[in-house]
């Protein structure tokens, strides 16, 4: 069998068995807020009453629902800003901050758990040119931080950059923690003002988050344009 086809029956394989298990979490989500979902689409229901029924899950729902944030920041293309803002809408903004955090660090050391051992990314023409990038910083930790946060590279991309840096497992968590932040916070306090109806926070959520993510690419382009400039100088 070809080193191309195990590559991609392995990633297959991988990305089948994370689709089944965030059904699955979906599943038991569902379940758990079904008297509110049914409510919900109630024109009687009483509005107060079901936002803070919809509030009032405990630890296991919030488990749930990081784990699922995990799982599908592990999925290559997965949805994971929609859980990210629900975990805003359900818990709040400080507590969907911290649960998307956690989701973001776990699905990612995942993702760097796999390619420390089985090596299923696929070594495109972009891949080299990405590649080139990072090697243009002289802050490994910069390059892994700028790789978690700006969406035009793929996760996946940092993690195995991660893997070949060979870096010490608390300093990844740090700089993936770093790196989710900006996301974790807006989606979190975007989910929040969804859930209070709140238009004037929504927009400001949305601008900020374009703002930011503007800002980093900006920075990350700079930076790779400015070391460009030196090497051809030398």
């Amino acid at each position: 069998m070809k080193k191309e086809t195990r590559r991609k029956i392995f990633l297959y394989s991988i990305v089948t068995v994370g689709v089944i298990l965030a059904c699955g979490l979906l599943f038991l989500l569902i379940r758990d807020y079904y008297p509110q979902i049914k409510q919900f689409f109630n024109p009687k229901a009483d509005r107060m009453y079901l936002k803070q029924a919809f509030r009032h899950h405990g630890l296991k729902d919030a488990c749930l629902l990081i784990i699922l944030t995990a799982v599908l920041t592990a999925i290559p293309g997965a949805p994971v800003a929609v859980v990210c803002i629900f975990n805003g809408v359900l818990y709040g903004p400080w507590a969907g901050i911290l649960m998307n955090l956690i989701g973001y660090i776990i699905g990612n050391l995942l993702v760097v758990c796999l390619l420390a051992h089985f090596n299923f990314i696929k070594k495109s023409k972009n891949f080299k040119h990405q590649m080139a990038s990072f090697k243009r910083f002289k802050n490994p930790s910069l390059a892994i931080i700028l790789g978690y946060a700006i969406p035009f590279i793929p996760s996946s991309f940092t993690s195995y950059m991660a893997v070949k840096l060979k870096m010490n497992i608390w300093k990844l968590i740090g700089c993936i923690a770093l790196g989710t932040l900006p996301t974790s916070l807006l989606y979190a306090f975007g989910g929040d003002a969804v859930f209070k109806g709140n238009t004037l926070r929504v927009i400001i959520a949305v601008v900020l988050i374009i703002l930011i993510f503007t800002l980093l690419i900006k920075v990350y382009r700079k930076i790779t344009h400015h070391k460009r400039e030196i090497e051809a100088e030398n």
